[in-house]
């Protein structure tokens, strides 16, 4: 079975399209958990139009409002039983055959811990602005094709750069490990699901399936599109700890570097005027033999780098 988690926030605009992309799913053995945070529109009110079908387990809402989409995550992890869970944001909505596709990949390798496929990046209005393989290298330099991947490789040399998986409507993942990592991520207001991705994939495998099966949707009201200095500050946060976990499996710290050193340095105006990249410093880091970048961003003077073109 899988329980299927709609956390809720002031989308009465894209909520019936959502609901309804659940329950025409050509899998159907789910149950839905729905989950409104104190929203001030009429977002309750469509959910409880949907509280009696059938598939529906729960519609509650918050009092008051949580102030983080992660714990709304941990809130209906505690409440799912399902062997795999379906984060199905409330304002994306999905191909009906998504489920299908989804279980039959996790089925078929039981190795692994989530499977995640390529999103249709659309507006308000449900115009189509992209793929999101177009967000990222990494699949047209890795994940070519629907199958299994490994874990670690994937996190030492794509997702340590940033978050690879854009959209948690996009994931399926297996119930047994998530409780730990999703109350971990209540420390973070926007970049939880990165953290989630990292400690799952570091020692798992993954699928990734190469089929159009999910909407996610960008509008002025989405958290990160109102959040970009926050999620620098909790993005170097989560470097840090992604670094202990590079570590600790020996894994290569190439590409940790170049991502610490891009969050440090490349949003600041005078890197920009000078035209500054990873690439420029990786002599400097050669002949001081700096063992990460972690030194340079901390203790190496501003006047320096700035004399540098």
């Amino acid at each position: 079975m899988v329980s299927v988690i709609v956390p809720n926030y002031n989308h009465e605009k894209f909520l019936k399209k959502r609901l309804d992309s659940i329950l025409e799913q050509t899998y159907k053995d789910i149950e839905v958990i729905l989950l409104d945070d104190c929203s001030s529109d009429r977002s309750y009110h469509i959910l409880m139009e949907y509280a009696n079908h059938p598939k529906v387990k729960i519609v509650e809402r918050n009092d008051v409002n949580s102030g983080s989409t992660f714990k709304q995550w941990l809130k209906g992890i505690n409440i799912a039983t399902g062997e795999y869970v379906w984060i199905a944001e409330s304002d994306d909505f999905s191909d009906p055959f998504f489920l299908e596709r989804m279980v039959h990949y996790m089925k078929l390798h039981s190795d692994a811990i989530l499977s995640f496929c390529n999103s249709v990046v659309i507006g308000e209005d449900q115009q189509v602005i992209t793929n999101s393989k177009n967000w990222s290298s990494v699949y047209t330099r890795h994940l070519k094709a629907s199958g299994k991947y490994d874990g670690q490789y994937f996190c030492e040399n794509f997702l340590i750069n940033h978050c690879v998986i854009p959209n948690a409507s996009a994931v399926l993942m297996r119930n047994s490990e998530l409780r730990q990592y999703i109350l971990e991520s209540q420390n973070y207001k926007v970049s939880g699901d990165w953290y989630l991705w990292f400690k799952l994939l570091i020692n798992k495998n993954f699928v990734f399936v190469d089929e159009n099966l999910n909407y996610f949707r960008t509008h002025n009201n989405t958290v990160r599109s109102q959040k970009l200095n926050l999620i620098k500050e909790e993005s170097l946060k989560l470097l840090e700890i992604f670094y202990k976990d590079l570590v600790k499996y020996k894994l290569s710290l190439n590409g940790f570097n170049e991502s610490y050193f891009d969050w440090n340095f490349k949003s600041l105006q005078w890197s920009t005027v000078y035209k500054l990249n990873f690439k420029n410093f990786e002599s400097y880091f050669s002949k001081y033999k700096l063992v990460n970048v972690k030194f340079f961003c901390y203790k190496m003077p501003r006047v320096l780098y700035l004399k540098m073109r």
